[in-house]
C-alpha cells in the first residue's frame, strides 16, 4: 500500500495540453546548404555537338569524378564571365583528336578561376582562356597536351602549376600577367614561360624548354627564378625590365648563338648568375642598362665573337666574368672574352675577369674601364680596339698571355700590369698615358706601375 504525502502548503497547477503544435520539422542542413556549388555532369552543365560540358551562368563549379574527353569536342566552356571550377583533385584527360580541355571558345569569359586538379593529353590547349581576362589559375598539374600547356589572357595570375611537355608553349599569357611558384619542363616548340608586358615572374623554374626558358614584354620583373637546359636559351626581358635574383645554367646548344640572360634596353640585372652556358654570351645588356653583382661563368661558344658578358652602352658594376670560352678553331681577342663591349659610353668598374680565353675586357669607345682585375686570360688583359677615347684607370693586369693593357688612343693612368706574355702596356708611351714606373721609384700620382 502507497501512501502519497504532501507537506503542508504544497500547491499542485494543471499543466500544458500535450498535443504538438504541428508535425515535426528538419533540424540538418539540406544537401544545397551543405554544398552550395554546382556539379559539372550532363544534368547541370549540358554540352552541344563540340563541347562536353557548357556553364553558362555564373558561379562556384566542381567536379565529383574524372572526365574523359571525346574526340572533336572540348572538355568544358566557360561562357560566361564570373565562374569558378574546382577540380577538386580529379583529372581531365583527353583523348586522340579532343580540342581543348577548359576553354573561353574565343569569347571573354572575365573573372574565372579554376583549381585544383590535374590536366592531360588533349588535342587543343590545357586550359585556353586567351580571350578572357581577370582569370586566376592554380595548383594544377598540366601536361602532354598538343596546344598550349596554359594560355592566358590579360591581366591573370598563375600560382602553383607545373606544366610539362606541351607541343608548343607551356604557360603563355598577356600583357599584366603575375606567374608564381610555376614550373615548366619541357615545350617541344616554344618557351616555358612567356609572358606580355607589364609582368611579373617570380620563384619559378623553366627548363628543357625548346626556345627560351622565360620570355617577358617590356617593363617586366622576373625575380629568384632559374632557368636550365633549355636549348634557345635562358631568360630574355623586354624593355625596361628588371631581372633579379635569377640562374640561368646550361642553356644553349653547339653552335652557341643564344644567350644565358638577354635584356631590352633601359633594363637593371642584379645579383644573377649566368655560367656554363653554350651561348654566344652569357649576359646582353643593351643601351642604357645596368648589370649589378652578376656573374658570367663557364660560358662558351663557337662563333667567333663570344663573351661573359655583353654591354652595349651601359654600366657593369662589382660583376665577375671568368673562365669563359671557346670551341672556335681560330682563337683570338675576341673568342671567348669576359666583358666585350660593343657600343661606347659604356662603364665597366671593380669587376673581375680572369682566366678567359680571348681579352679579359674588349672594349671600342668612348667608356670607362676601371679598378677591374684583369687576369691570366689567353690574349690581352684589357683591350681598346681602336676607336678610342676611353679612360683606361685603376686596372690590375697580369700573367696575361697578350698584353696587360692594349689600349688606342686612350687615356691610361694609374694602372698595375706585370709579367704578361706579350708586355705589360701597348704602346708604352704617349700625349694620354701616364708614365709607367715602378712601385719604389714611381715619382707621378698617375703612373702606371709594373
Amino acid at each position: 500500500m502507497c501512501a502519497l504525502l504532501l507537506a503542508p502548503g504544497v500547491l499542485l497547477f494543471a499543466q500544458g495540453p500535450l498535443t504538438p503544435p504541428g508535425p515535426p520539422a528538419p533540424t540538418m542542413k539540406t544537401l544545397d546548404q551543405v554544398e552550395a556549388r554546382i556539379i559539372i555532369n550532363a544534368a547541370n552543365t549540358p554540352g552541344n555537338a563540340t563541347n562536353q560540358f557548357i556553364i553558362n551562368a555564373p558561379g562556384s563549379y566542381y567536379l565529383t569524378g574524372n572526365i574523359l574527353g571525346v574526340s572533336g569536342k572540348n572538355g568544358i566552356l566557360i561562357n560566361y564571365p564570373f565562374v569558378t571550377i574546382d577540380l577538386n583533385g580529379f583529372l581531365i584527360s583527353g583523348v586522340s583528336g579532343s580540342l581543348a580541355a577548359i576553354t573561353d571558345g574565343g569569347f571573354n569569359s572575365s573573372d574565372v578561376a579554376v583549381r585544383n586538379g590535374s590536366i592531360a593529353s588533349w588535342g587543343g590547349a590545357g586550359i585556353d582562356l586567351s580571350s578572357s581576362f581577370n582569370s586566376i589559375v592554380e595548383n594544377l598539374i598540366v601536361s602532354i597536351n598538343t596546344g598550349v600547356g596554359l594560355k592566358m589572357g590579360d591581366a591573370c595570375a598563375l600560382r602553383n602549376c607545373v606544366v610539362r611537355n606541351s607541343s608548343s608553349g607551356n604557360i603563355v599569357t598577356g600583357f599584366n600577367a603575375n606567374v608564381s611558384h610555376c614550373i615548366s619542363v619541357g615545350s617541344a616548340t616554344d618557351c616555358g614561360i612567356a609572358v606580355g608586358a607589364d609582368s611579373t615572374i617570380t620563384d619559378c623554374a623553366a627548363n628543357f624548354n625548346l626556345a627560351y626558358g622565360i620570355l617577358t614584354g617590356g617593363n617586366s620583373t622576373v625575380s629568384r627564378c632559374a632557368a636550365g637546359q633549355n636549348f634557345g636559351g635562358g631568360i630574355s626581358v623586354g624593355d625596361g625590365s628588371t631581372v633579379t635574383a635569377c640562374s640561368a645554367s646550361g642553356n644553349g646548344q653547339s653552335p652557341g648563338l643564344s644567350s644565358g640572360i638577354q635584356t631590352g634596353t633601359g633594363c637593371t640585372v642584379t645579383d644573377c648568375n649566368a655560367s656554363f652556358n653554350t651561348v654566344q654570351y652569357g649576359i646582353v645588356a643593351n643601351p642604357g642598362s645596368t648589370v649589378t653583382n652578376c656573374t658570367a661563368y663557364g660560358n662558351t661558344s663557337k662563333q667567333p665573337i663570344s663573351a661573359g658578358i655583353l654591354s652595349a652602352g651601359c654600366t657593369v658594376i662589382g660583376c665577375t666574368a671568368s673562365n669563359n670560352g671557346t670551341t672556335n678553331s681560330t682563337a683570338g681577342h675576341t673568342t671567348g672574352m669576359g666583358i666585350y663591349v660593343n657600343g661606347s659610353n659604356t662603364t665597366i668598374k671593380n669587376s673581375i675577369c680572369d682566366n678567359n680565353k680571348g681579352d679579359g675586357i674588349n672594349v671600342i669607345t668612348n667608356c670607362v674601364v676601371t679598378e677591374n682585375h684583369c687576369n691570366n686570360n689567353g690574349v690581352d688583359g684589357i683591350f681598346s680596339s681602336g676607336g678610342g677615347i676611353c679612360r683606361i684607370d685603376g686596372n690590375h693586369t697580369n700573367f696575361n698571355g697578350g698584353v696587360g693593357i692594349h689600349s688606342s688612343f686612350d687615356w691610361v693612368v694609374r694602372n698595375t700590369s706585370g709579367s704578361n706574355g706579350g708586355g705589360n702596356y701597348n704602346p708604352t708611351s704617349g700625349a694620354d698615358i701616364a708614365p709607367i714606373q715602378t712601385a719604389s721609384t714611381a715619382t707621378n700620382p698617375y703612373a702606371n706601375l709594373q
